[in-house]
């Protein structure tokens, strides 16, 4: 009984069977092979790209020229009454809007503005004082004289520059004497950064890059300079300071 099912379930195949199930088996694995080849081919060679780009970083320049200070009337010159003009050239040289202010520093220096110094300079010359008595030569000269600056439209206006163009002092007051010693302000206001400002103000002179433009600085003697002046001389050094204006506010 046992034997009859055994053979009813798994009935033993016949001769001509086993050749047949041997090529259908291989014919599988081959089938399975070359699938195996054609996924190996379709997912080995890829068509790719690449693409790349780059950039750099370059800072701009803060970059202020200046013409010489050279008043048309020389120092050793000058008598009680006369003025005298110097037009400077300011330009942003640079890549960057600028915003500039200036000082000024003035001093009793007869030697620099080319007086000979082997003159007596002190004691009593005869020559007379208001009172008509001996009095000394080589006052400070920075005591009478005035200084006030314009901004004009060209070097030759600057011989005769109007009243509305004067940015020093910026009211109508007379121009005030020299102040001796260094860091005085003039036009701007510099902070006590070495460069820097604390912040825009108004009387700040602005140039876009590349932009110039004439200042005209003028200075008077005293019409009532007395003799003790004579002689004399005095020294006067400008300072220009400039920065960037965008992101400093």
């Amino acid at each position: 009984m046992d034997d009859l099912l055994q053979e009813m379930i798994d009935p033993t195949p016949e001769p001509g069977d086993r050749p047949r199930r041997r090529r259908l088996i291989a014919t599988i694995a081959i089938v399975g092979l070359a699938i195996v080849g054609i996924t190996s081919l379709t997912t080995g060679a890829l068509f790719t790209d690449r693409e790349q780009t780059d950039d750099g970083f370059k800072t701009g320049t803060v970059d202020l020229t200046t013409g010489q200070l050279k008043f048309t009337t020389t120092a050793g010159n000058m008598l009680p009454g006369d003025t005298t003009y110097s037009a400077i050239d300011v330009k942003n040289a640079g890549s960057l809007n600028l915003r500039y202010a200036v000082e000024y520093s003035a001093s009793n220096d007869p030697a620099a503005a080319g007086i000979d110094t082997g003159v007596e300079m002190s004691g009593t010359t005869g020559l007379p004082d208001d009172a008509g008595t001996g009095t000394e030569i080589g006052g400070d000269l920075t005591d009478v004289l005035h200084l006030s600056v314009y901004a004009v439209g060209s070097q030759s206006d600057c011989a005769a520059p109007a009243a509305s163009d004067r940015i020093y002092p910026a009211d109508t007051s007379a121009a005030p004497a020299l102040t001796a010693g260094s860091g005085n302000p003039l036009v701007g206001n510099k902070s006590e950064g070495q460069d820097a400002k604390a912040g825009a103000i108004a009387a700040d002179r602005v140039l876009g890059a590349g932009d110039a433009e004439v200042l005209c600085f003028v200075t008077t003697m005293d019409i009532d300079a007395g003799n003790k002046y004579q002689d004399s001389g005095a020294h006067l050094t400008l300072d220009f300071y400039a920065e960037q204006t965008a992101n400093n506010s």
